[in-house]
């Protein structure tokens, strides 16, 4: 078994045998692809609403990041925190994005604004 795989198998077991409070694994079944959900959290713009989010691996795993997407209710946030959120507003550049964003999210280059 490649280190990736191993590495993806203990956190898959580690998961579901100590599930963190507002996340359950719904798909798991390779080791390029999971999903998840993701409930906001109480207290904050998000609660009670849920998300899902899809993690793709390479077998780079885990010296490279997944990518990690929304796939279905994706939040609408400045590109900030969902828990820090204060509004739910796209960030003031979001048309552009949308128009000029690569498939991958890994291959956007992120400039930040300040405020």
């Amino acid at each position: 078994m490649s280190l990736f795989a191993r590495r993806l198998s203990k956190e898959l077991m580690d998961l579901k045998l100590n599930p963190s409070s507002g996340i359950e694994v719904i798909e798991a079944e390779t080791f390029k692809s999971w999903k998840l959900t993701l409930d906001g959290v109480e207290g904050t713009l998000y609660a009670g609403e849920r998300f899902t989010l899809e993690f793709r691996f390479t077998p780079n795993y885990p010296m490279e990041s997944p990518e990690v997407v929304f796939i279905n209710n994706v939040p609408i946030h400045p590109h900030s925190m969902l828990s820090s959120c204060t509004k739910k507003e796209p960030p003031p550049d979001n048309i552009h994005y949308v128009r000029t964003a690569k498939a991958s999210p890994k291959q956007t280059q992120w400039s930040f604004h300040g405020g």
